[in-house]
């Protein structure tokens, strides 16, 4: 495929299909290399469920191999077999029905905290954007491959964007492909040029924040 960015339009015009092949592609460069034990879903208007199929690692995955499933996890398109721990993903989808997209997986560093059972603190600017609600799941009683056990987790996830499973590893949640984290950045001057304390600084963005839409305070 010939594509030239541009500032208005970074990516070409993708199928949903395509859009998953190329976030889990993304995702293994990054460090998602966790063999073949991740899962991705994406949520089709008819409710049922793109998803990548077990055997294949996410740098080997391509389009045609992307599978269609229901919410009983039965395969409606595709050769493959259903990733074992899918019963992880129906779980969510059915409790949260504006969850468009899921991603369950081991990475290095975020299992190590997973099975530290603790939360990490902001460690750079980038952590400390925000990105969704991050909660630790530490009631570890089996894998989610067992539907009582997703079902339970994801209980106790309740609606976080960003959840760390114990003993485990992390699930990840968006509306869409698309999302970025609804993470939001201020600048703000004072007119003699003195740099703002913490306080205007937290005073300013309790007054702006709640007028963009869709913005949500977590307490």
């Amino acid at each position: 495929m010939d594509f030239e960015p541009t500032p208005e339009k970074l990516v070409p015009d993708l199928t949903l299909r395509e859009q998953l092949v190329l976030l889990a592609r993304s995702l293994w460069r990054v460090g998602y290399r966790d063999s073949n034990a991740g899962h991705i879903t994406i949520r089709l208007h008819d409710e049922t469920f793109l998803c990548n199929p077990w055997f294949l690692t996410w740098e080997e995955l391509r389009p045609h191999h992307v599978l269609r499933i229901d919410l009983d996890g039965k395969v409606l398109e595709g050769d493959f077999s259903v990733p074992r721990g899918i019963p992880l993903h129906l779980a969510y989808h059915r409790a949260h029905p504006d969850a468009g997209v899921l991603v369950h997986s081991h990475p290095y560093w975020a299992t190590v905290w997973a099975d530290l059972r603790e939360v990490p603190p902001p460690m750079d600017q980038t952590s400390a954007t925000g990105g969704g609600r991050l909660v630790l799941v530490d009631e570890y009683d089996g894998g989610v491959n067992d539907v009582g056990a997703a079902q339970r987790a994801v209980a106790l996830a309740g609606d976080a964007e960003l959840v760390l499973l114990a003993g485990h590893g992390v699930l990840v949640v968006a509306p869409d492909v698309k999302d970025g984290g609804g993470s939001y950045e201020l600048s703000i001057w004072r007119q003699d040029n003195v740099r703002p304390d913490d306080t205007a600084l937290l005073r300013v963005a309790q007054q702006v924040l709640p007028t963009i839409p869709g913005w949500t305070t977590v307490r």
